[in-house]
């Protein structure tokens, strides 16, 4: 591929190798545990190239994820026309339903009935090559799907029932690798999106780069007849390993990259301790780690070791979803902690109860005449707690032993 193209690419690889690598696990630094599934998200204005994620996402799937889907689609066909044949039988089958591990647009509903299918330890990898497949236009559908894909980002159970014989009842452990293409706009109001907060914490975002007009299409160079067979055989290696699993999953070691995560974490304390780090740089850090331990576990699947090109790669990987997310989204999460901080400094008598108080005494006043007030309002006399937070609260200030006076606004 073109090479301004290459870190976008490698990032859109390192999701479809979890994809691939469904049913191993690690355990992360808080000891809990995760898969190879990681979430990402293509930025790119209109003819920038994009096209050339989904060149890659068919190379890495033609003999791995897709092989298995077309098998399933393959019996679903063979099951309808055998229930075609017995409609009239008692013995017709049931109805197949597939196993698939990719899935493009859907509802809720489905999305949940093919995770159901896959059992507990499977994953599914959900291709959204423009941003507004990710569900329906309401605003509800999309806040419904997104709940269901945050849940799958920390594969907790979700169970759903519905009384109505069409819908979906289920219960299963989520699971699931996210693939999102589009331009700024749309892929921005989704992941700003109020209530979608969630959602724009776990995917690493990417940004075409900006390159000097051209309207010469950028070159792709096909690899030899070697090179496809070395890059296919590693592929189907790593494939063949995670269906030797079958429903098992098996959990691996990675205590090089554990510490890597841990320097890592370390340094940026460094900078956030030296006043370079902003409280939303800081904000926005905590799951760069799981994008390093998540990306790293289908190497490690594979080779069996955390070779040291594997850890410069997670490094890599750290800075550069750091940046990216920092840059996008810091400014929003700076207005959101300033809106926090405004919260929780205003009164915390969200009943303006201190205002009909203080206006009934005089501006400066005894802590007996505050209690005598608190009695023939038929309150409590103990006034301790009440005027150390008005204090605190910026309502009064103290201006001797048991003496107040009221703080004009």
């Amino acid at each position: 591929f073109p090479e301004q193209y290459h870190p976008m690419l490698v990032v859109t690889s390192l999701v479809l190798q979890g994809a691939i690598a469904s049913h191993y696990r690690t355990n992360y630094l808080d000891g809990r545990l995760v898969s190879g599934n990681l979430y990402a998200a293509l930025i790119a204005g209109s003819g920038k190239g994009k096209n050339w994620v989904s060149m890659l996402f068919d190379i890495m799937t033609r003999h791995t994820l897709q092989s298995w889907d077309d098998a399933e689609w393959r019996k679903v066909r063979e099951n309808e026309q055998m229930r075609d044949k017995m409609k009239n039988s008692k013995d017709c089958p049931a109805k197949y339903h597939p196993k698939l591990r990719i899935m493009e647009t859907m509802s809720k509903t489905s999305l949940l009935e093919v995770q159901t299918n896959l059992g507990e330890n499977g994953m599914i990898l959900c291709k959204y090559s423009e941003s507004d497949e990710l569900a329906n236009s309401s605003r509800a559908a999309f806040s419904n799907i997104s709940v269901i894909l945050r849940k799958a980002w920390d594969m907790d159970m979700h169970r759903q029932f519905y009384m109505s014989e069409t819908s979906c009842n289920t219960q299963c452990r989520l699971n699931a690798a996210i693939l999102l293409t589009g331009t700024p706009k749309s892929v921005l109001s989704r992941l700003f999106a109020d209530t979608e907060n969630g959602m724009m914490q776990r995917f690493i975002p990417m940004i075409m780069p900006r390159l000097k007009r051209t309207f010469r299409p950028p070159v792709f160079t096909p690899l030899t007849s070697d090179e496809e067979a070395e890059r296919d055989a590693l592929l189907v290696n790593l494939w063949q390993k995670d269906l030797s699993l079958g429903d098992q999953t098996l959990t691996l070691e990675m205590p090089k990259t554990q510490r890597l995560i841990g320097e890592w974490y370390d340094a940026l304390e460094e900078r956030y301790n030296d006043g370079e780090v902003t409280e939303a740089e800081a904000d926005l850090s905590h799951r760069i780690g799981q994008f390093m331990q998540r990306a790293a576990l289908p190497f490690v699947a594979l080779y069996g070791e955390e070779s040291r090109e594997v850890l410069e790669l997670m490094r890599w990987l750290g800075d550069f979803a750091y940046y990216n997310i920092c840059h996008i989204f810091g400014m929003r999460v700076t207005e959101d902690l300033r809106a926090s901080d405004e919260m929780l400094s205003q009164r915390l008598d969200g009943r303006k109860t201190a205002e009909p108080l203080l206006s009934k005494l005089a501006e400066v006043f005894t802590v007996q005449e505050m209690q005598q007030q608190r009695l023939h309002d038929g309150q409590s006399a103990d006034v301790r707690m009440l005027l150390s937070r008005y204090c605190r609260n910026g309502k009064l200030e103290k201006i001797g032993r048991g003496v107040y006076r009221k703080v004009r606004s």
